[in-house]
């Protein structure tokens, strides 16, 4: 967590241990120069708009550091008033989430490679509640196996695709996730596949 303590003009009147150790800032810098390696202010400079409002901020940023690496911090901004209630300086606190948000991004990359598998699988595929056994979610393969639309497959029991005979029998092996081969369904018109 890097902490600084900012002027009107932007400059650095303070900062804490891990702000000097990963910056090697001087007091007086440009809080930007020091540790954004900018020559001007941020577009949306939360210590700023703490300044003029009187205010707390929070925001996200997303920085190319001077070193030539990407960060991704949580910016929390509030104000330091004088004895009259005007905003004279700003206390500024960054928290690296640089982490958080690569394993963020590695997460939609693996959600979209899931989702491309179980999209483009030759089988239908059935996403089910563990309990009720209602379907959640299926592949259009299964749309097209079965005739069904997405808005009338979605809600449905997965047993209601059993022959009616059948049903009681693979409700509890379903559900003890027992690999069931060569079982029969109906399609949306009666006929067993």
């Amino acid at each position: 967590c890097y902490i600084t303590v900012q002027g009107p003009d932007l400059r650095l009147l303070r900062f804490n241990r891990e702000f000097r150790e990963r910056f090697n800032p001087k007091v007086g810098d440009y809080c930007y120069s020091a540790y954004k390696g900018r020559t001007e202010k941020c577009l949306h400079c939360s210590v700023e708009k703490t300044m003029q409002t009187g205010r707390p901020h929070c925001s996200e940023e997303n920085v190319l550091l001077p070193d030539g690496t990407r960060a991704y911090w949580l910016v929390h901004t509030a104000p330091i008033f004088d004895d009259k209630g005007k905003a004279v300086a700003v206390i500024e606190m960054s928290i690296d989430i640089s982490e958080r948000r690569e394993l963020e991004e590695r997460l939609l990359r693996s959600e979209l490679n899931y989702q491309a598998i179980f999209n483009n699988s030759a089988s239908a595929v059935f996403v089910l509640d563990d309990d009720s056994l209602e379907i959640i979610d299926c592949n259009s393969t299964a749309l097209v196996s079965y005739g069904w639309s997405r808005n009338d497959m979605i809600g449905r029991s997965f047993l209601d695709l059993f022959l009616p005979e059948d049903r009681e029998r693979y409700d509890s092996l379903v559900k003890s996730f027992t690999v069931l081969n060569r079982v029969q369904h109906r399609d949306r018109y009666g006929k067993v596949i």
